[in-house]
């Protein structure tokens, strides 16, 4: 990487780690070897939601795009990033809670990540949550990406759930989930890459999700 370009950036990993067989869902390594020159080659056994990944329209519609039917330019871009700063347990995040916080502050076309430093709830009725009038506030913004790590919900329910996804993904947004590392951001805002693999007919994908913060 040239020398200028470090000095000019700071770059964050936002990305967790995932260890095989410590995950609760499936991921699995199987050692190989290539018979013409005898090096290593591993068999990757996981799924599309594993760890940190973004999700393209196809895992909500039959017909959606998928991770490579979409622009490349839908995983990278300006990004900025929301802190809620929710102490009080199963507060929902509407409409007016975005306006208050978000409005001169997400612009067209940006990625919206969002955490929670106040408080860390483990399950989704305690965890703040957003509601059906938020995302369309999202999707009047313009926004192309909505990333969170699990201090978020998305909905209160199921029902809440799939309604979010629909109302996102009917505009191509995709969803990214389980970021790490976002109380490492000194910035507000910041140039942020989520590049999945490129495998046609993938509804989802692993992503090493990285942020590049201007230095002062």
């Amino acid at each position: 990487m040239p020398q200028r370009f470090l000095d000019r950036y700071r770059v964050v990993d936002l990305s967790v780690l995932c260890v095989p067989g410590e995950e609760s869902r499936r991921l699995a390594l199987r050692r190989g070897v290539i018979e013409w020159d005898g090096t290593t080659m591993y068999e990757i056994d996981t799924m599309s939601h594993i760890g940190t990944h973004v999700e393209a329209p196809s895992h909500f519609y039959d017909d959606g795009k998928d991770v490579v039917q979409l622009p490349l330019s839908a995983f990278f871009g300006d990004a900025v990033l929301i802190d809620v700063k929710i102490q009080q347990a199963g507060q929902l995040m509407d409409r007016a809670f975005f306006e208050a916080r978000g409005e001169g502050l997400v612009q067209e076309d940006d990625i919206l990540l969002l955490t929670n430093s106040s408080a860390q709830y483990a399950d989704r009725p305690h965890k703040p949550a957003l509601t059906t009038e938020a995302a369309r506030w999202m999707v009047e913004k313009g926004i192309k990406m909505l990333g969170f790590d699990t201090s978020i919900a998305l909905g209160r329910s199921r029902e809440d759930a799939r309604a979010i996804h629909d109302i996102l993904m009917s505009r191509d947004i995709t969803l990214l989930e389980v970021l790490g590392g976002l109380d490492q951001l000194r910035k507000s805002r910041f140039i942020f890459f989520a590049l999945p693999l490129k495998i046609k007919g993938l509804d989802s994908s692993p992503v090493r999700a990285m942020a590049l913060e201007e230095k002062d």
